[in-house]
């Protein structure tokens, strides 16, 4: 099983579409909902994985998903401007403007983090 969890503030100056549209083309099978705050459901990381890997950036993902796993999830935070442009960025503090949120459930975190962010250093 798995469930991965969607959060984003989306403040007055924003456009709820372009913060669900952020959501969406990192997570395309999301449902969303809310106004403020976006709140999404999906039940696929394969594009997730594959922008990981396309921008190169797997091992780095892998230690911040590693980092934020708690028995069987992980939770970790993007930049939401970035990802309106499709991309991945990492948010270690908080931006002006928010971040997403997000929280992958699995019942073997470890495999999973194992098959979207693999070790390329071997």
């Amino acid at each position: 099983m798995l469930e991965i969890l969607l959060r984003a503030r989306c403040f007055p100056t924003e456009d709820r579409e372009k913060v669900g549209q952020a959501i969406i083309r990192l997570f395309p099978d999301a449902a969303l909902g809310g106004d403020d705050p976006v709140i999404g459901k999906a039940s696929s990381a394969v594009e997730f994985g594959e922008q990981l890997r396309r921008q190169r950036i797997r091992d780095a993902a892998r230690v911040i998903m590693r980092r934020g796993a708690v028995g069987n999830s992980t939770s970790f935070k993007l930049n939401k401007q970035v990802a309106a442009a499709g991309k991945i960025s990492f948010s270690e503090e908080e931006h002006a403007l928010g971040d997403i949120e997000v929280t992958i459930i699995s019942d073997d975190i470890d495999a999973l983090i194992d098959a979207i962010a693999p070790d390329t250093r071997r």
